[in-house]
């Protein structure tokens, strides 16, 4: 599945799958860990972690 160029990659179906993985999988990982953290929270980090692999380095 393509990403069109009116579709940022964020927001695309396979992102938006590939996030839920992830959310559930931390969300069991840290819950394991008896780490308390909201999905909202986790989801935050990872968007954040994205969008800071994404911008392009400083120099």
């Amino acid at each position: 599945m393509g990403v069109t160029q009116r579709e940022p990659l964020h927001k695309s179906a396979e992102y938006q799958a590939k996030l839920e993985q992830a959310l559930d999988y931390a969300t069991q990982q840290l819950s394991r860990k008896e780490v308390k953290v909201t999905p909202a929270e986790i989801r935050a980090a990872i968007e954040a972690a994205y969008l800071k692999a994404q911008a392009p380095a400083v120099k």
